[in-house]
């Protein structure tokens, strides 16, 4: 959970740096349009964390691990992710 968390506050950070406007942080340079357009399409954090969060992409690919026979048996999500991260906590 402290690797999770870690990379957490990293993303937050980079997503925070991004949105500066102050001056460009990074040399792309049609990056606020793209920024924009992926915002208006995948919502404010678009590189979600958390099963939560990506649970439409976790369920699709335990989908396909199924459908590739890649497990014995068909998982749930919550079977690829240790129990201690599948809970998040805000102080």
């Amino acid at each position: 959970m402290s690797l999770f968390k870690a990379f957490r506050q990293a993303k937050d950070r980079c997503l925070e740096e991004m949105a500066d406007s102050s001056a460009l942080q990074y040399a792309l340079p049609w990056m606020w349009p793209s920024l924009e357009r992926a915002r208006s399409v995948m919502g404010h954090d678009i590189w979600a964390y958390g099963i939560a969060d990506s649970r439409p992409t976790l369920d699709k690919f335990v989908e396909y691990m199924d459908a590739q026979s890649l497990t014995h048996h068909r998982m749930t999500v919550e079977e690829i992710f240790a129990p201690s991260t599948q809970d998040e906590f805000k102080i």
